[in-house]
């Protein structure tokens, strides 16, 4: 990734997973992260917060469920690029059978939001792992482009791929994501390039 970098995520696996990701990656510069269900922050303090400051890279957002992704991500989205922000959003394919499916349930969030002035789509650029498919997608609408964001879809969940626990503390969730990463190198390899390289 070029710039500062905001992950949209759907909980709090999620979080532990990428600050175990960010650490095994080496790069230096900070992250930080923000739990949607237990902050009385709003979304835009904390995206402001993380453009402003120059101390800040990354910023690892967990919403609190994939409805909860898509919406946020259809309210955030088109000022993202403006922003000077890339994206990526990372979420569970859940009962979806395609990667299509997920750019549908996205884009019905968006038209939600917006009617049909924008829709996400898919672009030239993908690559398949055992756990999860990475793409690179662009939002667009009347000829404009508002935001180029990467999607890691994990192709059940987060969880069955990692075998990350619910309900343990985070330094445990942390150790497991740990496991993961030495267990499976090429899919830590892949996530690290799309992330940080």
């Amino acid at each position: 990734m070029q710039g500062d970098t905001i992950v949209f995520t759907e909980g709090i696996n999620d979080l532990a997973f990428l600050e175990q990701l960010h650490t095994r990656s080496g790069v230096e510069e900070y992250c930080d992260r923000f739990n949607n269900e237990e902050s009385d922050e709003t979304q835009t303090q904390r995206i402001r917060q993380h453009r402003i400051g120059t101390s800040i890279s990354y910023l690892y957002k967990c919403e609190g469920g994939r409805s909860e992704l898509e919406d946020i991500y259809a309210r955030e989205g088109p000022s993202i690029g403006e922003k000077g922000l890339d994206s990526v959003l990372m979420l569970d394919m859940d009962d979806d059978s395609s990667f299509s499916a997920v750019l549908d349930s996205l884009n019905s969030s968006l038209w939600d939001e917006w009617g049909s002035q924008i829709s996400l789509a898919a672009k030239g650029n993908s690559q398949f792992t055992d756990d999860f498919v990475i793409k690179e997608c662009s939002l667009e609408g009347n000829g404009d482009v508002f935001d180029e964001p990467t999607i890691i879809a994990f192709y059940n969940d987060m969880e069955t791929a990692t075998g990350m626990s619910y309900g343990v503390e985070f330094s445990k969730k942390k150790y497991q994501a740990e496991q993961y990463f030495k267990d499976q190198p090429d899919e830590v390899d892949a996530l690290i390039d799309v992330l940080y390289l």
